[in-house]
Order: C-alpha cells, then sequence, then structure tokens
C-alpha cells in the first residue's frame, strides 16, 4: 500500500485524522501535565520536608556548639582561676620563705650589734672619782712666820666592768665576731 500516493489523493480525509491525531495528543498532554503536577508538588513537599529537616539539624549543631563554647568558656575560667590562686599562694609562700631567709641570714649580725651597743655603754662607764686633800704647815716662831699649805689632788679609779668591756670591744674588732664568742 501506498501511505504517501493516498494522502496525496485524500487531502480532506488526512486533514482530519491529523487534526484529530494533534488534538488527542494536546489533550492526554494536559492530563499528563496535571499529573505531572501532582507529581512535582509531591517533590515539592518532599524537598521542602528535607529543607526542614536540614534546617532542624542545623539549628541542633549550633546549638549544641553554642553549649560547647559556653563549656568551653566556663573550663578556661575556671582553669585560669585555679591558676591565679596557684599563683599567688606560690607568690606568698616565695615571700614567706624569703622573709625567713633574711631572718635567719641577720640574725648573727643583729646579734653583734647589740653586743657592740653593750659593750659599748659599759665601756663608756665612768670610773669614780677620788678628791683627796692634804694640809701641811709651820708654825712659826710664836706664830709669826706661820704658813699653811694645802693641796687636793683628784684621781680617778677606773670602772672595772669598763675596762673588760673595752678588753673585749678591742678583741672582737680585732679578731671578728666568731672568734670572740
Amino acid at each position: 500500500m501506498d501511505v504517501l500516493g493516498w494522502v496525496k489523493s485524500h487531502p480532506l480525509e488526512t486533514g482530519g485524522i491529523v487534526l484529530a491525531a494533534g488534538l488527542a495528543f494536546i489533550f492526554l498532554r494536559g492530563s499528563g501535565s496535571s499529573s505531572s503536577s501532582s507529581q512535582d508538588s509531591g517533590a515539592a513537599a518532599y524537598y521542602a520536608a528535607e529543607s526542614a529537616q536540614a534546617q532542624a539539624g542545623d539549628a541542633l549543631q549550633a546549638v549544641q556548639i553554642e553549649s560547647q563554647a559556653q563549656t568551653a568558656q566556663t573550663q578556661l575560667n575556671d582553669s585560669t582561676t585555679l591558676a591565679v590562686q596557684q599563683t599567688w599562694a606560690n607568690t606568698n609562700l616565695a615571700t614567706t620563705n624569703a622573709n625567713n631567709a633574711e631572718a635567719t641570714t641577720l640574725a648573727p649580725y643583729q646579734t653583734e650589734q647589740s653586743l657592740f651597743s653593750t659593750l659599748g655603754s659599759i665601756a663608756s662607764l665612768p670610773g669614780t672619782t677620788v678628791t683627796s686633800t692634804s694640809s701641811s704647815g709651820n708654825s712659826g716662831f710664836f706664830g709669826i712666820g706661820a704658813s699653811s699649805k694645802t693641796s687636793t689632788s683628784t684621781s680617778v679609779i677606773p670602772n672595772p666592768s669598763a675596762e673588760n668591756a673595752d678588753s673585749l670591744l678591742q678583741e672582737l674588732l680585732t679578731n671578728g665576731f666568731n672568734a670572740a664568742s
């Protein structure tokens, strides 16, 4: 059968068939379009749900990160506070140890200074002053030509404690504190 020959010999029938086929195609396409539209809305709902789930997951992750950051901040603050307290405790301990070392180091010198001061005070004690008066006279001849002479002498008797302190001071100054003690 020759189709092309039939189309040429029957143009009206051929036009009707083409028109009917076109309308059927449009009708079926439109119906498919509505089913495609429902498929598109189902896909849209699926993607919307997936997007909402992703957003919820992102929000949950943000909350977890914020919570971890707050925990880290709290731990950092606690460890910093502890480090500062330990530093102050170590500083106070070092200060106490330094003061003790200073007192231990200075104790012999303070003892020596006290000894020098005491011995200096004792060595400067005055001695005992003794005054003696003697008189001599010449009665002359019946009181004529009589003369009298009075003499006064003063002497200091050294204080024995002062002399001992002075000799000890001289020994300390010559030989040093450790040699004398």
